[in-house]
């Protein structure tokens, strides 16, 4: 079992501790500036942290190097999560913009396919496993699936996000 952690302003490395040691086994290199976010995957192979130099990296956890560097958020990324069940993660950046990135793959190509979810005040709700419900100010009410990257579809009979009140489950809104 191990531990992650990040130092701050003056160290840019994340460290990589044995935990029923304390022991420092790694020290991983990349960030440009200080890390502000650090997820496990559920299934423990992978590390994504999340900087102020406004990248994200995915560390391959069997060898602890860098498998990928994305790019995409024009500010620092404060925070970073892992969807359990897919190769999903979404990270937050300062001005909080959130944008969902695919972390399989490995070369330049695709590092940098990030799909951008809100800007600003909007609201997102998760329905499911996959499917969000999103609340833009002054607009119909939008669903998007991101399992299958598909664009977001306006729910037209409810002409303002403002009118939903709640979600019941995955198929129930509140007006």
């Amino acid at each position: 079992l191990v531990l992650a952690s990040s130092s701050g302003f003056s160290d840019y490395a994340i460290h990589i501790w044995e935990a029923s040691t304390g022991q420092l086994l790694h020290k991983l290199k990349g960030h440009t500036s200080w890390v502000c976010g650090l997820a496990f995957s559920k299934d423990g192979k992978r590390l994504v942290s999340s900087s102020n130099d406004q990248s994200i990296r995915v560390w391959d956890t069997s060898t602890w190097i860098e498998s990928r560097k994305m790019q995409g958020h024009s500010d620092p990324v404060y925070a970073i999560a892992i969807a359990p069940n897919t190769p999903l993660a979404a990270s937050a950046s300062k001005k909080g913009e959130l944008m969902l990135w695919n972390l399989e793959g490995s070369d330049s190509a695709d590092a940098n396919a990030q799909q951008s979810i809100i800007h600003g005040n909007e609201q997102i709700i998760p329905l499911d496993h996959s499917r969000l419900l999103m609340l833009p100010e002054g607009r119909s009410p939008e669903i998007m699936d991101i399992k299958r990257k598909s664009s977001p579809k306006a729910m037209t009979r409810i002409s303002d996000s403002t009118q939903v009140l709640g979600c019941y489950d995955a198929k129930h809104l509140f007006t």
